[in-house]
């Protein structure tokens, strides 16, 4: 019964790393595209006060 619990925990500590994973994964790309985008608004707002 033990290794029932262990195997079912181990399982989802698993899934619990996946998600963390895909979590940082999605912040990092989101940060980086928000990032983009304002380095792109800067250019287009600095072109425009010349």
């Amino acid at each position: 019964m033990l290794g029932f619990f262990y195997r079912l925990l181990e399982f989802y500590l698993q899934q619990l790393l996946t998600y963390i994973d895909s979590l940082k994964n999605w912040i990092e790309k989101l940060c980086g595209e928000q990032f983009v985008q304002v380095h792109k608004s800067f250019i287009i707002n600095s072109k425009k006060s010349r």
